[in-house]
């Protein structure tokens, strides 16, 4: 991901930020089975 500085940095940026909701998500439903 080095490699991809400049424009496609905010993108990066917002793919992390998905999949850091997706995660926290996945972690809340985990909690909520038990």
């Amino acid at each position: 991901t080095y490699a991809l500085q400049g424009p496609s940095v905010k993108t990066e940026e917002n793919i992390l930020d998905e999949n850091g909701f997706a995660f926290i998500s996945k972690c809340i439903a985990v909690l909520e089975d038990r």
